[in-house]
């Protein structure tokens, strides 16, 4: 949640991350982000994401956390991702401005293009984004299902016919988790990306990136990464993530090359991924998608994923090529 919050009358201290406050910026992220965190998810993200450059700072009103920030590296050198995180009791008292003074002269925040995330449901956050120079980009909506509810029966037609295509359908587990096969999972997933509307090349991860934040997380399991293949070659895939151990999954990357899709591609390699899900015991199972991406929509729907509310993504170019524009 990003705000403006123009006074502060009691004693606020704004200062680097210190580790014991790891349960507060957890507690804190689980505000923004889709999925619940704890301790022990941010400390995994803090070891999978050490190569990236990072400042964050932590505001404490009276020795109580009650907001933080966090700038990162996105999907490349060139990018970064903003995050300013207050408790929501706490807005309104210059929290949220004194945190991003922190980081106005950094150029992290300067010299890259920077990325930001608002709830759709939060206008206040919304309006202070904006008023930075951030200008919208996409509206992402968040949906959920419970897959113990799901059947696989009425999307056994869709496998079949892809394997009577021609096609074949394995997990990674069975291909080998080799590095030269998660990179095929990475180019894949890389190459439909850019066909997602609204979606900026810019937050992509590169393989460098992914191969040391994707494939070390606890979540990748090969045997819930399905592919299918046209004899070597990979041209569709999807997958199921339990991205909270015990509270959430998601079906990750559904996609297919642009000359293989009309052929229930995508619809196939979802429901053996929604399946996986089911029998691993997953109760909650989320995907979100881009508003314009219409045909995953539409899949969506077919598997009767309940919308949520989303987010919107803003992003704002370096500020010395916005001045020159």
């Amino acid at each position: 949640m990003l705000s403006d919050q123009p006074s502060m009358a009691k004693k606020l201290i704004i200062a680097e991350h210190q580790i014991e406050d790891d349960a507060d910026y957890a507690r804190l992220l689980s505000m923004l982000m889709p999925t619940p965190y704890d301790v022990s998810i941010l400390q995994e993200r803090r070891e999978r994401w050490k190569q990236k450059q990072w400042f964050i700072r932590t505001a404490k009103l009276d020795g109580q956390v009650v907001g933080i920030l966090e700038i990162c590296d996105a999907g490349n050198a060139s990018s970064a991702t903003l995050r300013i995180i207050v408790e929501p009791e706490f807005r309104g008292q210059g929290i949220g401005t004194r945190l991003l003074n922190e980081v106005l002269q950094n150029p992290m925040f300067t010299d890259r293009k920077v990325f930001v995330q608002c709830r759709d449901s939060d206008e206040l956050s919304q309006q202070f984004v904006v008023k930075l120079g951030f200008q919208k980009d996409a509206h992402v909506f968040e949906s959920w299902i419970n897959p113990q509810d799901f059947d696989l029966q009425p999307f056994q037609r869709y496998i079949d016919r892809v394997l009577e295509g021609g096609l074949r359908i394995a997990t990674m587990a069975e291909l080998g988790d080799t590095e030269e096969n998660r990179y095929r999972m990475w180019e894949i997933e890389h190459i439909t990306d850019l066909d997602i509307p609204g979606l900026d090349p810019d937050q992509m991860p590169t393989w460098e990136d992914a191969r040391k934040s994707w494939f070390t997380a606890s979540w990748f399991d090969p045997a819930g990464e399905i592919v299918v293949l046209d004899g070597d070659r990979w041209v569709g895939a999807s997958a199921c993530a339990e991205i909270s151990p015990g509270v959430c999954w998601y079906v990750q990357h559904t996609c297919v090359l642009k000359e293989y899709r009309g052929r229930g591609i995508a619809t196939a390699v979802k429901a053996l991924a929604t399946q996986s899900a089911k029998e691993r015991g997953a109760t909650h199972l989320r995907a979100n998608n881009h508003s314009e991406n219409h045909a995953v929509l539409a899949i969506s729907k077919k598997f009767n994923f309940q919308p949520e509310p989303g987010w919107f993504e803003f992003s704002r170019k370096p500020l010395g090529e916005a001045h020159a524009t």
